[in-house]
């Protein structure tokens, strides 16, 4: 369920961002910071892409092998704990890059 909400979260940060370009009052030829702001965004919005792909092949791992019961053992669980603990270090990266970029691109101009 977790999973699922964050695979939610990430679509929707994905169609806040292009409903950003949507509403930029600036054009590409716009000088400098228009070029860095469309650059900067674009390479994100692709990294962020990726990071779904990561977030939706856990969720269909997790759907195919659910979590065992007690006596049948956890092996399921324990292959997909790696990729998950390493999709939330990635996942938390970017947050941590977005933050930065938002106070650069946005707050001082």
């Amino acid at each position: 369920a977790a999973s699922l909400g964050a695979l939610t979260l990430g679509v929707l940060a994905v169609v806040a961002q292009l409903v950003d370009y949507h509403e930029i009052h600036f054009h590409t030829a716009g000088g400098g910071y228009a070029s860095v702001f469309w650059g900067w965004t674009l390479v994100f919005l692709v990294c962020w892409v990726g990071a779904l792909y990561w977030i939706e092949t856990l969720v269909a791992q997790s759907l195919r092998h659910p979590p065992a019961s007690p006596r049948e053992g956890t092996a399921g669980s324990e292959l997909l704990r790696p990729s998950a603990d390493g999709c939330l270090v990635y996942l938390y990266t970017l947050v941590g890059i977005e933050v930065i970029a938002f106070v650069l691109l946005y707050l001082v101009k």
